[in-house]
């Protein structure tokens, strides 16, 4: 058990495709301000028992990071993609968007929400100070130090939208970068954008009007959207599109940017501080389902900008 001991939130399969010498990648800081260079990659962006320490979580990511890798070779190849590759692609994407602490925070926070409220329910001569005391300490020795439950239900989640009727639905794309700067990416490296809204999507479905994208090496992009409500307008992108999505990368990250050679400490300080952007929190409001259990909609979080995706349009 202990070989597993520390478990990584972005996988090594991906990690790998940044590695300036097979080995390390270049790591900038966000609230330190601080560039590292050749830094092991196998030696970041885990911690310990980050799902938990029974395994079962990560011996299932263990087994879909076998095939991240094949379909990741294949693209960095510029190789034919067959159907179960764009599946396994999509598999890795809606993994890795909820699988990190920023976009897993807030599942957490809601499923705790509305536990506490069946608990009450179910309790209901017990004073709301006892079950607010009680409920806290045992869910915080219990399940916030463990996101088993979580990753658990969203392998669910994965396995039901990657039936065939539904993964028809949606198009990937492989664009190329021929700018000469390269993509970078970082500790949560899925971005979801609804393009119409100008809005960065922390948390949330890929409904209709979202995409999602994430570099894979510095010069390629993978772009998952639904093939009735967009269309990509070029293959190979410039450096004004490696710009903007380079900018949403950094928006969307936690605490650490992976950068390319071409990106000196000073030269991504004053391209960070230029980025303008809002959070904005919705709430998640209770909702009746099934006589008295209460239950809570899913609350959004989003990210506002002004950054324009001009290679792929609305039909």
């Amino acid at each position: 058990m202990a070989e597993k001991k520390k478990q990584h939130y972005v996988p090594k399969v991906y990690l790998k495709y940044f590695a300036l010498d097979g080995k390390t990648i270049n790591l900038f800081h966000i609230e330190t301000q601080n560039l590292y260079t050749s830094i092991p990659f196998n030696s970041q962006f885990k911690d310990k028992y980050y799902y938990s320490p029974n395994l079962i979580v990560e011996n299932a990511l263990g087994v879909y990071e076998n095939t991240f890798d094949n379909a990741f070779y294949k693209v960095k190849a510029s190789m034919e993609l067959n159907n179960c590759d764009f599946k396994i692609i999509m598999t890795f994407a809606l993994l890795q968007k909820h699988r990190t602490d920023k976009n897993i925070k807030p599942i957490k926070d809601i499923v705790k929400k509305q536990a506490k409220v069946q608990f009450k329910l179910l309790n209901p001569d017990i004073s709301n100070d006892f079950i607010n005391e009680s409920f806290d300490k045992y869910w915080e020795e219990h399940y916030d130090k463990s996101n088993e439950f979580e990753y658990e239900a969203t392998l669910n989640f994965i396995s039901n939208l990657l039936n065939d009727e539904k993964f028809s639905e949606y198009n990937i794309t492989i664009l190329n970068n021929s700018s000469g700067v390269g993509f970078i990416s970082s500790d949560n490296p899925v971005c979801m954008i609804n393009i119409e809204e100008c809005q960065l999507v922390e948390t949330g479905a890929l409904v209709s009007n979202n995409i999602m994208f994430f570099s894979l090496g510095f010069e390629k992009l993978v772009i998952i959207y639904r093939k009735e409500v967009y269309k990509i307008n070029k293959k190979s992108l410039n450096s004004d599109d490696v710009l903007a999505i380079n900018k949403l990368i950094a928006l969307n990250a936690d605490k650490q940017l992976i950068l390319p050679l071409s990106f000196s400490e000073s030269k991504i300080k004053h391209w960070l501080s230029n980025l303008k952007s809002k959070t904005v929190d919705t709430n998640a409001k209770p909702i009746i389902k099934r006589g008295n259990d209460i239950m809570f909609e899913f609350a959004p979080r989003y990210i506002e900008h002004n950054i324009k995706l001009k290679f792929i349009s609305k039909i």
